[in-house]
């Protein structure tokens, strides 16, 4: 019963008198809890990289991916351009340590130990030989006024007449090829973008760190935390192999040698290597443009001895070639996998293989690239991610010398792998190759040409890297860096220019709104400072 305070009186047992109430009581949904995230600075910083990651993934084509990932810098990415022919020495474990790459030396590759027997090696034997005296021939008939001017162009000009011819020569002797399946491209394109962690951070990161970074950050971050930077690879083959299918891989992506691979540890910042820091817009593209032709996949890709020219020993060549096939086998398969749909912000569902000749016609080195982990960003990557594998041969001479227009001493075994460099078949895949297309795969079958014109046209504009006037960074003059910016003895003067008042203009998106440059003679109407002042072409529309 209830007291006149409204108290439930209890009966002898304790517990209170419900009556005749009826339990039609229905069970309560399951609570749904919001998501557990990781509040700290690092955590939002993978917060924001995975959702950056899942924007690009959702577009639709290859053109819009790529676009988007220079999107969020209005003049380019600060990035470390690498280049086949400035290589230096002592390098390998950098460029192995920014591919993720570990090295297996072998005296055959494993896509040679497949092949079978073949019958008319003597055939080949002698085609090779009457191709390259032939050309040899001709380069020693070279006028001494058009010989360039170092022995290394010479030697590099050797190399890319030999390349060629022995290409054909050689395709033309694999009869497992169909014709139509495979293309040679000459001296193409290959870009490759990426983002690499895990080096010493520089004196001016440092110094942010601990004197303009607020309290709250330096007590999450300490200074020499390892920082990560851009790299843009900007190589050109002597010739490259592309064919509709891919070649078979050797290993999973789960295997024992994938995971135990050892991979160099080398933090040492990039300009240690004589690597250049600009501006760049990312670029991937391998051989041609996606719309350009069917043939996708990269089997076969030749590198000269560019940068190995004028050393002493033997050994200094081979490291040169070893990390020459370590960074374009990584760009080239990096770049197809932009083709097919991923990005370097969107891992790979399966491994990918090529194959990659370091050498000048007579010493030649055979290498195997097996691309198992393309995001190598410190806030995406993963500690059991598999690491890239790459298998190479001992530096091997296909002949001894060249005596009164004759090739000497022509060694076959070298021949035999050179031969099954270009015999190797690609196989058709059963798994889906680009699972992150959309129902347009390519601008270029965009049924709308208005949209279709304009995002080809801001595609090969960004990607052409030219000087642009519309997008040029503002400068900031040495007297303003030196009494304003390092030593603050100008407190009178107004904030008016990006870098006093705190802009970050280089954060400003690819894609603001600006209005296309016109010849102030031919702008309609014209300003009105140049009225009254002479005939004015206007120019209707």
């Amino acid at each position: 019963m209830l007291t006149s305070r409204g108290r439930i009186l209890l009966k002898p047992n304790g517990l209170p008198k419900l009556g005749c109430m009826e339990s039609t009581s229905t069970p309560e949904p399951s609570p749904v809890y919001p998501e557990i995230r990781d509040i700290s600075f690092r955590g939002r910083a993978r917060l924001r990289a995975e959702a950056f990651a899942n924007l690009v993934r959702e577009k639709s084509s290859y053109e819009e991916k790529m676009m988007e990932i220079n999107m969020p810098r209005i003049y380019g990415w600060t990035t470390y351009i690498i280049r086949p022919t400035k290589i230096v020495y002592n390098s390998e474990k950098f460029y192995k340590k920014i591919t993720r790459t570990g090295m297996i030396q072998t005296e055959n590759i494993p896509l040679h130990s497949h092949l079978d027997a073949i019958n008319d090696l003597e055939k080949i034997k002698v085609r090779v030989i009457d191709t390259l005296e032939a050309e040899l021939d001709y380069l020693k008939s070279v006028p001494l006024a058009e010989r360039l001017p170092t022995e290394k162009d010479e030697n590099l000009r050797t190399s890319k007449y030999i390349a060629s011819v022995l290409s054909r020569a050689l395709m033309l002797s694999a009869a497992e090829h169909d014709v139509d399946q495979v293309d040679i491209e000459e001296e193409p394109r290959c870009d490759t973008f990426w983002l690499v962690g895990g080096f010493h951070p520089p004196p001016i990161v440092k110094k942010c760190r601990t004197k303009y970074s607020p309290e709250w950050l330096r007590k999450e971050i300490d200074e020499n935390e390892p920082v990560a930077f851009r790299f843009q690879y900007l190589g050109e083959p002597l010739i490259q192999l592309q064919s509709k299918h891919p070649l078979a891989n050797s290993v999973g992506r789960d295997s024992a040698i994938a995971q135990e691979i050892e991979v160099p540890y080398c933090p040492y910042h990039p300009s240690s290597f004589e690597l250049m820091k600009c501006r760049y817009y990312g670029t991937n593209v391998n051989a041609t443009w996606p719309h350009a032709s069917d043939k996708t996949f990269t089997t076969l890709s030749w590198l000269p001895f560019s940068c190995a020219y004028g050393k002493s020993g033997k050994n200094d060549i081979k490291e040169f070639s070893d990390n020459l096939a370590v960074v374009h086998g990584f760009g080239s398969m990096l770049a197809q996998a932009c083709k097919l749909g991923f990005s370097p912000v969107n891992k790979i569902t399966y491994p990918m293989t090529t194959q990659v000749i370091v050498g000048d016609g007579q010493y030649l080195s055979f290498y195997q690239y097996q691309l198992n982990t393309n995001v190598l960003d410190p806030l995406l990557l993963e500690e059991n991610d598999p690491k890239n594998i790459c298998w190479s041969t001992p530096m091997h001479r296909l002949y001894e010398c060249v005596e009164n227009g004759r090739i000497k001493g022509l060694d076959e075994n070298v021949l035999l792998m050179l031969v099954n460099a270009f015999r190797v078949k690609s196989v058709q895949a059963h798994q889906e190759l680009s699972p992150y297309f959309g129902d347009v795969k390519y601008i270029s079958d965009l049924p709308d040409d208005e949209k279709r014109k304009s995002i080809l046209s801001d595609f090969k504009e960004m990607y052409s890297n030219r000087p642009q006037h519309r997008r040029k960074r503002p400068e900031i003059y040495d007297w303003e860096r030196i009494y304003k910016i390092y030593f603050e003895t100008r407190p009178q003067d107004a904030r008016r220019k990006w870098w006093a008042k705190d802009e970050r203009i280089s954060h400003q998106r690819y894609d603001i709104i600006r209005p296309r440059y016109v010849p102030r003679d031919m702008r309609d109407p014209p300003k009105r400072s140049r009225r009254g002042k002479g005939v004015v072409k206007v120019i209707d529309e």
